[in-house]
């Protein structure tokens, strides 16, 4: 059974509110996509648009391709249907989409019957969840380039920095840093059909059962992750098929690889408000425990709370409430120091970590902090002022808590103590800072 296509031009509301699975999005997103539609300007909904298909791909919805012959196109693959997204920039036709009916990936590469193990492949990594190992991707991708092709060896290598590191039992080669710089650049796969004809990258190379090599890059859009090396015994052993499909295949794993290091920003980045997440800050909690044990310096255990404001909800509804957590989020963020560590910890409380401050150090710090929230200038839909205040505990390290090898026990003190002190803070009529050893009967938040 041959490829049924099914091409449409479509512009970007009818995408995001007909073709794409917006419903699977986080809460934040699909409003920005609601207000973007409300909006209805082909410059917001392009931009939107984007970061849908950008946060479809980090969940292994999509893969995100290279743009088309449109200038600043984006094209976007997933399997199943297979549904094909190309973006692009306003004026003019601003997206077009097509289906295929049959599971073959691009014509040419899969035969004409589908390929079951390759859609198999393709789907089981596409929908893989992004906290799943790496490593396991990687090697049924290797895996299958050795069942379909015969080659003498499959190699992955990782671009970290200056460093060239190769994936499992590979070893990195000359051949491999001798082409970093034009994969750098920018540049396109090489294939040495016979490299008896190329006894300088023969010798680079190092296998000597080796005859033909093909060497790709790992990439997606303009961002390099690594190469992919595959040696063959035989010579010229690809044709364009072939070629297209490791072209294909290096693709999809340089969008796992990308949308590995896109999941660990969406653990430990709050999206809403750009600071870290809780379970970051608790792990970092005791790191810097272990840090300020093992130099003998203080630590302060911070929790900010945003007075009154499930009344700005009520009042402003959510998308006004989710305006003013995004704006105290930066706030925060920008007037700490650099060394300081902030989280939203939920809702509207947030939690700072002030490695080395001592008892008149944090107070300096978080009354500023506290003034500063006062001060923020945020207005509503109708243009009126929002009046903003925060209150504030601290728990300090080891004046509160005394110091014990039991760490996790040691940040869940702070944390009991700092909530402490920030209910006192409260209940002596908020918009103030206290310590937890200040807090008295106010502190008890029970």
């Amino acid at each position: 059974m041959g490829q049924t296509m099914h091409r449409e031009e479509s512009d970007y509301r009818r995408l995001l509110t007909e073709v794409l699975p917006v419903d699977s999005l986080d809460e934040p997103l699909r409003k920005l996509v609601e207000e973007s539609i409300g909006k209805g300007d082909d410059v917001t909904l392009w931009r939107t648009t984007l970061l849908v298909m950008d946060a479809l791909c980090s969940r292994g919805l999509f893969l995100k391709g290279v743009g088309g012959g449109t200038a600043g196109a984006s094209t976007f693959y997933r399997r199943g249907k297979l549904l094909t997204v190309t973006v692009k920039p306003p004026p003019g036709s601003a997206a077009e989409y097509e289906f295929t009916a049959e599971p073959a990936l691009f014509p040419g590469i899969a035969p004409s019957g589908g390929d079951a193990p390759l859609d198999s492949l393709f789907c089981g990594i596409a929908t893989r969840a992004a906290g799943d190992e790496l490593a396991d991707s990687l090697g049924e991708i290797t895996g299958y380039l050795r069942t379909v092709l015969s080659p003498l060896a499959v190699h992955l290598f990782l671009f970290e920095g200056d460093d060239t590191t190769p994936v499992g039992t590979a070893a990195a080669t000359r051949f491999v840093d001798t082409l970093r710089p034009s994969f750098e650049k920018g540049g396109d796969a090489v294939y040495i059909p016979d490299l008896a004809r190329e006894p300088d990258v023969f010798r680079r190379i190092g296998a000597k059962d080796a005859s033909s090599a093909v060497l790709l890059p790992l990439r997606t859009g303009d961002v390099l992750y690594g190469a992919m090396e595959v040696l063959h015994r035989e010579v010229g052993p690809f044709g364009q098929k072939e070629l297209g499909l490791l072209s294909l295949l290096a693709l999809l794993a340089a969008g796992r690889i990308r949308n590995a290091g896109r999941l660990e920003k969406l653990i430990y980045i709050d999206v809403l408000t750009g600071v870290f997440t809780r379970r970051f800050f608790e792990e970092q909690v005791v790191r810097e425990l272990e840090r300020a044990n093992r130099e003998s310096v203080p630590l302060a255990f911070v929790m900010v709370d945003l007075d009154d404001f499930k009344g700005i909800n009520d009042r402003h509804g959510h998308a006004t409430g989710d305006r003013v957590l995004g704006a105290v989020g930066r706030l925060l963020n920008e007037n700490v120091r650099k060394i300081d560590l902030v989280t939203r910890f939920g809702g509207e409380e947030f939690a700072i970590l002030l490695p080395g401050a001592s008892r008149d150090q944090a107070a300096m710090i978080c009354e500023r902090l506290r003034s500063l929230v006062e001060k923020l200038i945020l207005l509503d839909d109708k243009g009126g002022k929002l009046g903003l205040t925060a209150s504030i505990g601290i728990a300090l390290y080891p004046e509160h808590t005394g110091a014990t090898d039991d760490l996790a026990a040691v940040r869940d003190d702070l944390l009991r103590k700092a909530d402490g002190a920030l209910y006192g803070a409260k209940g002596e009529g908020k918009n103030r800072v206290l310590f937890w050893d200040a807090a008295g009967e106010g502190g008890n938040r029970s």
